[in-house]
């Protein structure tokens, strides 16, 4: 990965955490939706969880880094955040995941499982996020983000593969959509 791509993605950590934040319904702009501690907090360990990312770039993606994740962006540190059963299975599944040569379509299909594997008690989108990210800056191609105002679309997408399966949709509207290459520009 070279200095401009992290830098890039530096530079949209901020942008990036606001999105996620959107997407996980905390409407930042609506007191009402949560309180404003949760908010914050929420907010602090998407930083944190971004700046991790970027300064370890170096790590393999398996189990650990994802727990790791997870662990910074719910901020719990102890008792059963995962099921084994299924961390066990996406370690498989990330293996397989691996072969795929064309990093773009690793980083969706690798979000995509992700998301749906429910490995994670709570935040699966978010280490989704992460991890789709680092395949992306690695191979110097953007960063993964759903736009706030696709926001009801990811929704209503996701939420039939959810129930299907089959990601080919959710893969085309991530593809065509949400990811802002290095050069500023969405394709």
């Amino acid at each position: 990965m070279n200095k401009r791509t992290l830098n890039y993605a530096r530079g949209l950590i901020s942008d990036s955490i606001y999105k996620s934040a959107s997407l996980r319904g905390l409407g930042m702009s609506d007191p009402r939706v949560m309180s404003l501690e949760k908010e914050v907090l929420y907010i602090l360990n998407m930083e944190k969880a971004w700046n991790f990312l970027l300064e370890n770039m170096d790590h393999e993606i398996n189990s650990n880094l994802l727990k790791k994740y997870n662990e910074i962006i719910t901020g719990c540190i102890s008792g059963e955040r995962y099921n084994s059963d299924a961390l066990a299975k996406l370690s498989d599944s990330l293996i397989k995941l691996e072969i795929i040569r064309d990093p773009e379509v690793r980083a969706l299909k690798t979000y995509c499982y992700i998301v749906r594997s429910g490995v994670f008690t709570k935040c699966n989108e978010e280490v989704a996020l992460l991890v789709a990210n680092k395949i992306l800056l690695e191979a110097d191609k953007g960063v993964l983000q759903v736009p706030i105002d696709l926001l009801d679309m990811y929704r209503e997408i996701s939420t039939g593969y959810f129930k299907s399966g089959d990601d080919s949709e959710l893969f085309y509207f991530l593809q065509k959509t949400c990811i802002w290459r290095v050069n500023n520009e969405l394709q």
